[in-house]
């Protein structure tokens, strides 16, 4: 009896939506063509214990007829209540699969060829392959395009080391210099004077010293004078020693093979310490520094390869990323770092500004895994 009940309200429910769609019907007969596609619902696998209303849509949507235009108004609505039958019969004993063969087949009309089988929407529903090395971001895009800027691999400022008057400076602006060069040389005739006065103290105290000992020998002189003379040739040792170091900053020599980028002094001016003279670069292959959102540490490491193309030439330069700063800029969100070029010929020099451009596929096939990629416990 229950079951007849709900069989018997199925019906009724079914055959009002049928009537109330009798006016939209009509009009689809004056249309040329029309076609209804099936509501994809995903198929439970498990067998219909409560079927919800959302089969009863289904239903309601006309899954059947490929051209109900063509059809009587009586038709459409027998094919309904056939429907509405086939689903009470499958209430209790079908599952999601022969509902939808059993609905074909009372209705006599196949599928909407944009509705796939039921077998192929339970496969659907099967959880996706996972891929053997998924990535653990998602880019929001492949190639980044950054400004840069190239810059030496060792840069210098020379600053005057006492003060006093400056006697030559060798090297102009863009003067190229080898290591040793003397870059800046003062007047120190002062000190050049006391190292000659401490020369001859110390030949005095050595020659006392020697004689001390030949004199302490005959028992001539006691132990406590030959040792005082001894002290004393020390002391004017270390005099010459302090005078020769004072000497040496009198001139400033080259730490590398490099080039002047910068002169702010000129020969003859007194000048005190600390003052900036110079500045040198060193005159090997140039790098180039670039700023990078920070999230892209995500898939950038030192080795990552990349392209500098400079404005000043309008060629593109290989290189690779060789630094990252040890600090993200908080409020930019963003990271710099220092890239080195690969081998050129064209005289480039720093300062000279361009475009870097990244490509993550390019990045991934060199086989450079992200810096947040690795865990601390790697080497």
């Amino acid at each position: 009896m229950m079951r007849f009940l709900i069989l018997t309200c199925c019906a009724l429910l079914i055959l009002c939506g049928g009537i109330l769609m009798l006016p939209h019907l009509l009009d689809f007969r004056e249309q040329e063509k029309m076609s209804f596609t099936l509501v994809s619902l995903p198929a439970p696998q498990e067998e219909i214990i409560n079927p919800n209303f959302e089969y009863a849509s289904l239903i309601l949507n006309d899954v059947y007829s490929q051209e109900i235009k063509s059809r009587p108004v009586f038709d459409v609505v027998l094919a309904y209540l056939n429907a509405a039958h086939m689903w009470g019969r499958t209430l209790f004993h079908t599952t999601a699969a022969d509902f939808f063969n059993q609905i074909e087949t009372a209705s006599g009309a196949p599928l909407s060829s944009s509705q796939p089988p039921a077998q192929d929407m339970l496969a659907s529903s099967q959880p996706p392959v996972e891929l053997e090395n998924p990535s653990r971001w998602s880019p929001d895009q492949d190639v980044l395009t950054v400004e840069a800027v190239l810059v030496p691999r060792s840069m210098t400022v020379i600053s005057s080391s006492h003060d006093g008057r400056i006697s030559d400076l060798p090297f102009s602006h863009g003067d190229r210099f080898k290591k040793g060069d003397v870059l800046v040389r003062y007047a120190c005739e002062d000190l050049d004077a006391e190292a000659a006065i401490i020369a001859q103290e110390q030949d005095l105290t050595r020659f006392k010293a020697q004689e001390a000992d030949e004199l302490f020998k005959l028992d001539i002189i006691s132990n406590l004078e030959r040792k005082d003379l001894a002290v004393k040739n020390n002391q004017t040792e270390l005099k010459r020693k302090a005078t020769e170091a004072r000497r040496q900053d009198c001139t400033i020599r080259a730490n590398f093979d490099g080039r002047v980028a910068k002169r702010l002094a000129n020969s003859g001016e007194y000048t005190r310490t600390d003052r900036v003279l110079m500045e040198v670069v060193s005159d090997e292959a140039l790098q180039a520094e670039f700023i990078l959102p920070s999230k892209w540490l995500r898939w950038v490491n030192v080795g990552a390869p990349l392209s500098i193309k400079i404005n000043e030439t309008e060629t593109e330069y290989e290189a690779f990323v060789s630094r990252i700063y040890g600090q993200v800029d908080p409020v930019s969100q963003s990271i710099q770092m220092v890239a080195t070029l690969e081998p050129y010929q064209d005289n480039l020099l720093p300062g000279m500004s361009g475009q870097a451009v990244l490509n993550l596929k390019r990045i991934q096939d060199a086989g450079v895994k992200g810096y947040l990629e690795i865990s601390r416990a790697e080497p």
